[in-house]
């Protein structure tokens, strides 16, 4: 059977549920011993062996998880611990049915047990039914908050690429300055192209404040190797920006000059 490694990473604070109900159910087996002992009163060998199997792929699981927190690495590590809880979340399900099939030939011996066995036998199944789910839902938790770790990490590694993109290919527009201050055409050409850089900056503005919610978002629970990746490439990433919002600044005003400039000069030519 594959479980979670106890070197996984699971928060054990959120597994209340888990945890306190395996403590009732390990003072219930206090109180009336050995479930298959009291099962084997009547109950088929199939029954006991199946309830036995349950019972210790539930202690299995519940103390790997128990063992486990959440921390992110790369998207590589990611993936493959997605792959670990998508394959006791399937183990999970595969439980359930078990547990069905145990219930419905429960239900065909309640009435030829004694009162007390068969009340016994109700609280057992039970408490593995409760159990059964709390592990299903903990993993489902947890899957979606690995797949939305690879969604963020996957788009914020995009977005970083797609800015320093943007900025290697503006730098060139901002240093072609046309020495023609007299030329109308120059001109508007440089005022139009102005504009076009203006709202590409508004663009990349909203790309620059997502990657920088993504970086602390991300960090929360990332690993310290990626979390230290993440905060040096936004901060670089943040300086370039910084730098080209200077020079987009520098070079709107010198348009301006020169607008002021070939007007005085019609103006003084007429």
């Amino acid at each position: 059977m594959h479980i979670v490694s106890s070197q996984s990473d699971l928060l054990v604070e959120e597994l209340p549920l888990i945890s306190s109900k395996t403590l009732r159910f390990n003072e219930l087996l206090y109180d009336i011993g050995n479930p298959t002992i009291i099962s084997n009163v009547s109950l088929p060998t199939n029954f006991i062996d199946a309830q036995r199997k349950l019972r210790q792929w539930l202690e299995q699981t519940e103390q790997a998880l128990l063992n486990d927190k959440v921390r992110f690495g790369d998207l590589q590590t990611i993936n493959a611990k997605k792959k670990i809880y998508k394959d006791l979340f399937d183990q999970t399900v595969e439980q359930e049915h078990i547990m069905e099939e145990l219930n419905v030939i429960a239900r065909e011996y309640y009435s030829k047990l004694s009162i007390d066995i068969s009340r016994r036998l109700q609280e057992e199944l039970t408490n593995y039914q409760d159990r059964l789910y709390d592990v299903k839902m903990f993993l489902s938790e947890r899957l979606a908050k690995y797949n939305q770790a690879d969604k963020t990490l996957s788009d914020f590694e995009r977005g970083i690429e797609e800015v320093r993109l943007w900025i290697r290919n503006v730098q060139p527009r901002l240093n072609a300055n046309d020495s023609s201050y007299t030329d109308s055409r120059a001109l508007e050409n440089q005022l139009g192209r102005s504009q076009i850089l203006q709202h590409e900056i508004r663009e990349m503005q909203t790309t620059i404040n997502r990657l920088n919610k993504d970086v602390v978002d991300l960090t929360q629970d990332a690993d310290e190797n990626l979390g230290r990746h993440l905060r040096e490439q936004m901060k670089e990433l943040n300086e370039s920006w910084s730098h080209i919002i200077s020079s987009t600044k520098i070079f709107s005003q010198n348009i301006q000059v020169r607008q002021t400039t070939k007007k005085n000069r019609d103006l003084f030519s007429q």
